[in-house]
């Protein structure tokens, strides 16, 4: 501080009471140097001890085994490959990953040990997203495998429909074009789904008078029908076949391959109502040339004029 006095400049430095005068060669340690405190790189090039500490504490906490994925890599690879084929609100979308959640957690529970193979996983989604998004028609053909698995249980000598044919004798027709066709198959169950519903499903969907409003709670028929014929599929054998929805201890066609009790998205009124449907109709074979059954209702048939 200059004081200015009589026209004289003097340089005289006050002192201030607190200060603390350090010599010279005193050296001041530094913040790398202070042994309390790890060394922090100034350019974030090292990375630091705690971050290494806060990771190792993570693993040995158990969160990786806490928090595992719900599906594994082959599941998906199916969800991927039906994702096109899904189709809706988001809503429905989460009912269906839901819905296969929870009948694979069953059938892991209830199936043999090593029976839960890919193969019975990709069958089992592809049949939960064919329930969700088409179940009108899925119920149509749960209950014509259900009504023959129940007439293959009876003494034949006992069955005669009071018209036209039984349902037996048209999955013999259906073998037979089938075996034309060079495909031979030992039992009516080892049919394709797809055989079934463009031999007898495909009509019948339209006997009830209720037909057009059941429809309308379906997808794209187009869609239906390229799942049924897995053109997605690239596992061997994939497939819907009838015995992947028979009821599994049924008499005379016991199946323990079917994938009926997994299944829980189908709501069981839409299944008394087919019942319904169907028990009003009278089956005919076809005619020559054609591949698809004829049917007449019994209220036609039987009505007394």
């Amino acid at each position: 501080i200059e004081r200015v006095k009589d026209n004289e400049v003097s340089s005289t430095p006050i002192a201030s009471p607190k200060a603390t005068v350090i010599p010279d060669d005193t050296k001041v340690p530094t913040l790398s140097e202070d042994p309390e405190e790890p060394e922090i790189a100034v350019n974030n090039t090292t990375t630091t001890s705690r971050t290494d500490q806060a990771s190792q504490s993570n693993d040995l906490s158990g969160y990786s085994q806490l928090f595992q994925p719900m599906a594994d890599k082959d599941e998906m690879k199916s969800f991927n490959k039906l994702a096109e084929h899904i189709i809706g609100e988001p809503r429905k979308i989460k009912k269906i990953i839901n819905s296969y959640m929870l009948s694979r957690f069953i059938a892991t529970e209830m199936k043999p040990l090593g029976t839960m193979n890919q193969m019975f996983k990709d069958k089992l989604l592809k049949l939960i997203v064919l329930c969700e998004q088409w179940p009108y028609r899925m119920a149509w053909l749960m209950i014509v495998v259900e009504n023959l698995q129940q007439e293959k249980g009876m003494d034949k000598t006992w069955i005669y429909p009071a018209a036209g044919v039984t349902l037996t004798t048209i999955f013999d027709e259906i073998k037979m074009k089938q075996k034309d066709r060079g495909r031979i198959f030992d039992s009516h169950l080892d049919l394709p789904l797809m055989a079934l519903y463009n031999f007898i499903v495909r009509v019948l969907i339209h006997s009830p008078k209720e037909a057009r409003m059941e429809l309308q709670r379906d997808g794209d028929p187009q869609v239906f029908e390229q799942l049924l014929l897995d053109v997605t599929g690239e596992i061997n054998g994939s497939q819907l076949k009838l015995s992947d929805i028979a009821l599994p201890d049924e008499q005379g066609s016991e199946t323990q391959s079917t994938l009926r009790p997994y299944v829980f998205n189908i709501q069981s009124h839409m299944i008394q109502k087919v019942q319904g449907y169907i028990d009003e109709c009278i089956f005919l074979l076809p005619s020559p040339g054609c591949d698809v059954i004829k049917y007449q209702m019994k209220s036609d048939v039987f009505h007394e004029k």
